[in-house]
């Protein structure tokens, strides 16, 4: 872990990720936009994931308490909702990507799409978008949440590697996390505007500070 004062940039896992959203640990704030990613661009990240490639950083703020109502639910994630005495970071940067990884591994419905049919393939080794079987088009959320013996068993024998690589791959896949601290309002929204790699620019920050004060 490389640690400065103000900056952690912190070695994790897929896994550790997902339970720290489930958590409540992690949250979306304000003047992030709505999650919008298409069901291809969901199982483009997968893919990468299951390959080994990068999917790059998550950049978070560790705000204090007097931030917490900064907080919003952009979809129903079914996460607790947020009290004055918890303890979180926001997410300034990849709330697609862990919305996505979210709402698939645990099975949710966002913007009219049930992400229990992200299936994976054993066959052919790939991601798609359809009703899942017991055989061959495993639900992720299956493979994430379920007992992979008791999955096994349905699958056939020649299938068996590809679906143990994909549960080892979603449980130990390396992230990197960039964490910042002692960070006014102000300048995390420059951070934010900064690393936002859509380029969109914030909501009126005047009306963050507004409720900030």
């Amino acid at each position: 872990m490389i640690r400065s004062d103000n900056i952690r940039v912190i070695p994790d896992t897929l896994n550790n990720l997902i339970v720290a959203v489930e958590k409540g640990h992690y949250r979306i704030p304000q003047f992030q936009r709505e999650y919008v990613w298409e069901k291809t661009k969901v199982l483009e990240l997968f893919d990468s994931i299951y390959k080994e490639f990068p999917i790059g950083s998550f950049f978070l703020w560790k705000a204090g308490r007097q931030h917490n109502h900064l907080f919003r639910h952009s979809i129903d994630l079914q996460i607790a909702p947020i009290r004055d005495d918890d303890d979180v970071s926001f997410i300034l940067d990849g709330q697609q990507r862990i919305t996505s990884l979210y709402v698939t591994l645990r099975g949710l419905a966002a913007g009219g799409t049930d992400y229990r049919r992200i299936c994976f393939d054993v066959k052919e080794e790939k991601f798609t978008h359809r009703d899942p079987d017991t055989s061959r088009f495993i639900s992720l959320r299956d493979i994430w949440q379920s007992n992979l013996l008791a999955i096994a068993r349905h699958v056939p024998e020649a299938h068996q590697d590809a679906l143990g690589r994909c549960y080892e791959i979603l449980r130990t896949y390396p992230i990197s996390i960039v964490q910042v601290g002692d960070k006014d309002l102000l300048a995390v929204c420059k951070i934010f505007q900064r690393s936002n790699q859509s380029g969109k620019r914030l909501e009126p920050i005047s009306k963050l500070f507004e409720q900030d004060a």
